[in-house]
């Protein structure tokens, strides 16, 4: 699991690097990148309990 969120983040980052705008790129890998990954990570937890 962490190397797939780890992977997802990369490649998420990779994409907002190239990217013309910095706003453009830290709304992209917030949206994309950190999001996902904060739903992922809540319902796991979640399901833990």
């Amino acid at each position: 699991m962490h190397v797939v969120i780890i992977g997802w983040l990369f490649v998420i980052g990779t994409m907002a690097l190239a990217l013309s705008s910095p706003l453009a790129a830290i709304l992209f890998f917030a949206g994309v990148g950190v999001a996902p990954v904060a739903l992922v990570v809540w319902l796991a937890a979640r399901r833990r309990r």
